[in-house]
């Protein structure tokens, strides 16, 4: 699966909502059998992944203006 990027309002942050929703999306991918979880991360967010259990699967490229990775995860 390739879940879009992930963005909490400044209001809402600290309250661990973009990790529920990466857990609710993997829980989904999982039930309807995907193996894999791929994102493209802005660099400023790759932490973030990272403690989600994401691993960097490519070198730095700029996306949409921006320096960005991409991050898997296996959902077995």
């Amino acid at each position: 699966m390739r879940p879009g990027r992930i963005a909490t309002l400044k209001a809402f942050r600290g309250q661990h909502l973009g990790a529920k929703l990466i857990e609710a999306l993997e829980k989904y991918g999982k039930a309807h059998g995907y193996t894999h979880s791929l994102v493209h991360s802005e660099m400023t967010a790759k932490g973030f992944y990272e403690h989600q259990g994401y691993h960097i699967s490519s070198n730095a490229y700029e996306e949409d203006g921006v320096p960005a990775i991409t991050l898997t995860k296996t959902l077995l």
